[in-house]
This record gives structure tokens, sequence and C-alpha cells, in this order.
């Protein structure tokens, strides 16, 4: 696999969802040990992307925006009601199941 010189690479303008943070049109993984809080955090931003409240440091955000849930972890009932408690717009949240059965 060929690697390039960033000197190399074409300047192009981010389009921002969360200026410094969330990238428009970028997938954002997550990872980290469990128990970390990293499903709670990618719930509160999902609850607030969905219902247009600001982002956790005051940042005005542009408007709600729907959002499509991968988890691997949570079943879709518990995604739900962590979404409901975090005051995210229901409507605007699509989830797909990839937890495995226990």
């Amino acid at each position: 696999m060929p690697f390039l010189a960033i000197s190399e690479v074409t300047h192009a303008v981010t389009d921002w969802v969360w200026l410094g943070w969330l990238a428009a049109g970028h997938v954002h993984v997550f990872d980290g040990d469990p128990g970390v809080g990293k499903s709670m955090l990618i719930v509160d931003l999902a609850a607030r992307l969905s219902s247009g409240r600001a982002w956790p440091d005051g940042a005005a955000a542009s408007g709600p925006a729907s959002v499509i849930l991968l988890n691997a972890e949570d079943d879709a009932p518990t995604t739900r009601s962590r979404l409901a408690a975090a005051e995210a717009d229901m409507t605007r949240k699509r989830v797909r199941e990839f937890a495995m059965h226990r």
C-alpha cells in the first residue's frame, strides 16, 4: 500500500457538525475499554444532534439532524431508553443492533 507525504495532500475546507470535534460526512469511531462511558457519550451526542441542543462546550448546534446508531453492545430497547433519558428527538433516530445474543 503506497503512502503519501502529507505535503502532497491537497488542502480542503472541513465542514463541521461540532467545530473541531465532529467533521460532517466522516465516520467517527469511539473506542476504549469497557465501562468507561463510550455508549453514554454517543447517546448524549446523538441526542444533542437530533434535538438541535448546544454541544457540551456551549457551541450552538446547526439545527436538528437525523442520526444512525450502529450498536454492537446494547440492544435496541436499552438504546431507546438511554436516548429518551438524554432528551433525543426519537423521530430522528434509526438504530441497527449488532449485539451478540447472550
